[in-house]
């Protein structure tokens, strides 16, 4: 394996994902892999993102399809019908009690969505940052909007 700067070797690695690039790449990973155990894959999942590439149309999609999919697999029982991310804007309640679990359970979920919104899926941005105004005292129509939230991403999985 050769320091050519004019060829460049581009090597990216968090946590436990390391994508290695360039024209020396399966010299490099092949060194790699004497020294550490790991199993290649393609780059069809990369820190969290779906990346579909179509080379006949020159073009590369990113989503989070398998993220989304498992909160929807996590929160299936909450969605309703709904073909908007948010179908009007939510009524605060003042006479609102929830319980220390449903404070929790709201959180839980906006926090998932806010990471959905942060990597990939900037058509639920408003819809999410609105819900997320209620994360200490959710009232019943919060749940009604995460609820119609968590059904529009299980029908547009793979928008990204």
């Amino acid at each position: 394996m050769s320091l050519d700067p004019q060829k460049p070797l581009y090597v990216t690695a968090h946590v436990d994902d390391i994508k290695i690039c360039g024209p020396g790449a399966k010299a490099f990973k092949e060194l790699i892999h004497q020294k550490f155990p790991a199993k290649p894959h393609g780059l069809k999942h990369y820190l969290g993102l779906d990346i579909k590439r179509d080379r006949a149309q020159h073009t590369i999609h990113l989503s989070q399809a398998s993220y989304t999919a498992l909160i929807i697999k996590e929160f299936s029982h909450l969605a309703i019908k709904s073909n908007v991310p948010l179908s009007s804007l939510i009524k605060d309640t003042t006479d609102a009690k929830p319980t220390p679990e449903e404070v929790q359970k709201y959180q839980q979920i906006i926090r998932k969505l806010m990471y959905l919104v942060c990597k990939s899926r900037p058509d639920i941005h408003f819809a999410v940052i609105h819900t997320s105004h209620y994360t200490t005292k959710p009232p019943p129509d919060a749940w009604r909007a995460i609820r119609e939230i968590l059904r529009y991403i299980n029908c547009t999985l793979t928008y990204g």
